[in-house]
């Protein structure tokens, strides 16, 4: 009897040899009996469980797809325009002086590993520190425009409460 144990994404592999078992079973009985109609090398086929249960693996639940061809079957499919907004979405929420200072830091680490592989400085870091510099600015003069209005803000709330205090004495007398 040879052991098997369900592996971290749910499928079953052979203890001995840490094989997948649903591939073992696609190798010896669909793509072996059938190799014209497998052209490809059975490496670059995947085994899609029909029934979307990774542990049921009987023969005729078994079926040989190209990688594109599973993707359609699941569901999910590379968009580079979808992929594209989303990375979008997630920068435009980004505060405009830190995506500066991050775009600096990506040059300047750019530079450090061109650096490390060729021996030879591209001389990209000095538009990351400008870019790191530029980012910190912006931050500090933003932060700066909120405390004024922060301020301002009070100001006008004390000047409303001290009007209302005047006219509710009025009002009393």
């Amino acid at each position: 009897m040879t052991l098997t144990y369900i592996d971290s994404n749910g499928y079953i592999r052979y203890k001995d040899n840490d094989r997948l078992v649903h591939r073992e079973i696609a190798f010896k009985y669909i793509y072996s009996t059938n190799r014209k109609q497998y052209p490809l090398r059975f490496s670059e086929y995947q085994v899609h469980h029909k029934d979307g249960d990774k542990q049921n693996n009987i023969q005729s639940n078994l079926t040989l797809v190209t990688k594109r061809e599973h993707e359609n079957i699941q569901g999910y499919k590379f968009d580079k325009e979808t992929c594209l907004l989303d990375v979008i979405k997630i920068i435009k929420d980004i505060p405009f002086p830190i995506l500066i200072g991050g775009v600096g830091a990506i040059f300047i680490a750019f530079d450090i590993l061109l650096n490390v592989l060729t021996q030879k400085m591209s001389g990209i870091s000095g538009i990351g520190i400008i870019l790191i510099v530029f980012g910190y600015a912006s931050y500090i003069n933003k932060n700066e425009k909120s405390k004024q209005v922060q301020k301002k803000t009070k100001t006008n709330k004390s000047t409303k409460l001290e009007k209302s205090t005047i006219i509710n004495i009025k009002v009393k007398h």
